[in-house]
C-alpha cells in the first residue's frame, strides 16, 4: 500500500511540473471610457507573436486576466493612449490600480513581487521615458561619435543607478535584477550600434558618417551573445542590427554580386553564433526570405535550417511560416474562399 500510495505522490507531482504555470493580474481602473482591458506578453520575439488576454471590466470597473507563464516576463496592460509594464513570475499574483485619465500616475501595486513592481513602475516613469529609443537615436543629428557615445553610457549609468541605489535592491528578485540589467546593457550596445544609421537619418546624409578607431570596441566582449537572454526584445534588436554590422565588415571588395541577401545573412549568422542565439538568426534570416525573397531559394534554407536548429521551437515557427506561403505557391489547390458578388449575393 505504501509503495502505491509513493507511486501515486510521485505521478502527481509529475503532472503538476508538467503543467502550465500561470500568472494572474487583477486590478482597479478610475476613469475608464472602454470596457475592457488586453494584458499581452511577446512570447517569441522573431515574429514578436504575443500571448495575449483580454479581461473585460466589470461593474465595479474590475478586471482578471490569467497568462500561461513558463519563465519571468515583462508583460503589458494595455488601454487606449496608456501602457503599463509589470514584471511577473511563474505563479504570481499581482493586483494594479491606475486612473485611465492621468498617464503620469504611478500605478498602486500590491499582492506578489511588490518590490520589484513598484521600482520598475518608478523606473519607467522617471528613467527609461527619458530615454525613449527614438528620442536617444535623435541626438545623432547634433553629437559625433565620440560625444554620442559618452551621453550614451551615461544614460546607461544613470539607469543602473535608479535599480542598483534603490532602497529594495537586496530584496528583489535575482530574475528580476537580472532581467532589468541585460535590457539596460543591450540597450546601450544597441544605440551604440544604430548611431550611423541614426546620424546620416537625421542629418540627411546620403552615407554614413566615418567613425573614429575604437569605436565598436564595447562589442569585443567575450560574453556579448547569451541564449539566457534570447526572450528580451532588446537582445534580439541588438543581435539584428549586429547582423547588419557583420554584413557590411564581412563584405569583400568585390562585393556580394548578385548573391541574396537573406543566403549571405544566413552564412555568416551559422558562423557567427551558437546555441539558441544561432537558432534566432538564422529563423529570422529564413522567414524573411520565404516573405520577402525568392521562395525556391527560401525552401533550401528552410530544409538545411531544419537540420541545423537545435531545437523545436523554432523549427516550429519556420515551417509554420514555410507552409503558409507553400499553401499559396502556384500549382496549389486554391483555398476556400467566400466573396459577395455584383448582385449582393
Amino acid at each position: 500500500m505504501k509503495k502505491i500510495l509513493l507511486i501515486l505522490v510521485v505521478a502527481l507531482a509529475a503532472c503538476s511540473r508538467l503543467a502550465p504555470d500561470y500568472a494572474t493580474i487583477t486590478g482597479y481602473i478610475e476613469n475608464p471610457s472602454y470596457e475592457q482591458v488586453e494584458v499581452y506578453y511577446i512570447k517569441e520575439t522573431v515574429t514578436n507573436t504575443r500571448e495575449e488576454v483580454k479581461a473585460p471590466l466589470d461593474e465595479n470597473n474590475r478586471f482578471s486576466a490569467s497568462l500561461p507563464l513558463d519563465e519571468p516576463r515583462l508583460v503589458s496592460i494595455r488601454i487606449p493612449r496608456r501602457s503599463i509594464s509589470l514584471y511577473l513570475e511563474p505563479g504570481a499574483e499581482v493586483d494594479v490600480t491606475f486612473d485611465a485619465d492621468d498617464s503620469t500616475e504611478i500605478p498602486g501595486i500590491e499582492g506578489d513581487l511588490v518590490a520589484e513592481n513598484r521600482l520598475l513602475a518608478g523606473y519607467n516613469a522617471d528613467v527609461a521615458n527619458k530615454y525613449a529609443r527614438m528620442t536617444v537615436l535623435r541626438k545623432a543629428a547634433e553629437m559625433g561619435p565620440d560625444e554620442f557615445r559618452i551621453y550614451v553610457t551615461d544614460n546607461y549609468e544613470e539607469k543602473l543607478n535608479y535599480l542598483r541605489n534603490d532602497i529594495r535592491f537586496d530584496e528583489l528578485s535575482e530574475d528580476f535584477v537580472s532581467m532589468m540589467e541585460a535590457n539596460i546593457r543591450y540597450e546601450k550596445k544597441g544605440e551604440l550600434m544604430e548611431y550611423p544609421w541614426a546620424a546620416a537619418r537625421f542629418r540627411g546624409l546620403d552615407s554614413h558618417p566615418e567613425l573614429p578607431e575604437g569605436y565598436y570596441d564595447f562589442l569585443d566582449d567575450a560574453e556579448i551573445f547569451s541564449d539566457q537572454y534570447t526572450n528580451l526584445q532588446s537582445y534580439v534588436a541588438f543581435l539584428n542590427v549586429y547582423q547588419n554590422y557583420m554584413i557590411q565588415q564581412n563584405e569583400p571588395e568585390e562585393g556580394y554580386g548578385d548573391r541574396d541577401y537573406y543566403s549571405v545573412l544566413f552564412e555568416q549568422s551559422y558562423d557567427a553564433f551558437t546555441g539558441e542565439t544561432r537558432d534566432i538568426a538564422l529563423a529570422g534570416a529564413v522567414i524573411s526570405m520565404i516573405r520577402f525573397g525568392d521562395f525556391e531559394l527560401a525552401g533550401e534554407h528552410y530544409e538545411r535550417f531544419m537540420d541545423l536548429a537545435t531545437g523545436d521551437k523554432y523549427k516550429d515557427l519556420v515551417d509554420t511560416e514555410y507552409q503558409k506561403v507553400l499553401d499559396l505557391s502556384p500549382g496549389k489547390p486554391a483555398p476556400e474562399f467566400t466573396l459577395t458578388d455584383i448582385n449582393g449575393e
